[in-house]
């Protein structure tokens, strides 16, 4: 799989920087991974017998997609979404950092980053303070995306 930023760099290169092109390259750096997801576990609840029941009684794909189907997927991709926030946040934050993201007067945590390092020196916090931001709102992400997987993963129930 290729790597989330590298792919923003080459979007936001190839587009410019600013905040529409930052939103198309984080978007387009985790639409890969999102439909690599979501194609598997469409493949795996497709191959189950009440599927293939409801297939073979005469049911519309319609019908098969939205009763049987999306109801089936949309736990793993609600928990790999709430990761992918936190990857989303961390590739913002570095293209922004390098200047090739959201620019300012925008308010990006890149940015205010990529300003305090300019005066670590005289002023430490003004560049502690945004990466304390980005790694408590990444953790707080991750473990949403943990105690969601715990509630809608059948498997995990019993223990």
């Amino acid at each position: 799989m290729f790597p989330s930023l590298l792919l923003g760099l080459l979007v936001v290169a190839t587009l410019g920087a600013g905040l529409e092109n930052t939103i198309v390259a984080v978007a387009l750096s985790l639409v890969p991974q999102f439909a690599r997801l979501a194609r598997g576990a469409t493949l795996a609840v497709r191959e189950m017998a009440y599927v293939e029941w409801c297939n073979s009684s005469g049911a519309t794909q319609t019908r098969t997609l939205t009763r049987h189907i999306l109801p089936n997927i949309i736990g793993p991709i609600t928990v790999m979404g709430t990761l992918w926030v936190s990857t989303a946040i961390r590739t913002e934050a570095s293209l922004s950092f390098l200047g090739l993201g959201i620019q300012p007067p925008t308010p990006s945590w890149g940015t205010m980053i990529k300003a305090g390092v300019d005066q670590i020196g005289l002023t430490p916090w003004l560049a502690i303070s945004p990466g304390l931001a980005i790694m408590v709102s990444v953790l707080a992400f991750n473990m949403v995306g943990d105690g969601l997987r715990d509630v809608l993963d059948p498997k995990s129930r019993g223990r």
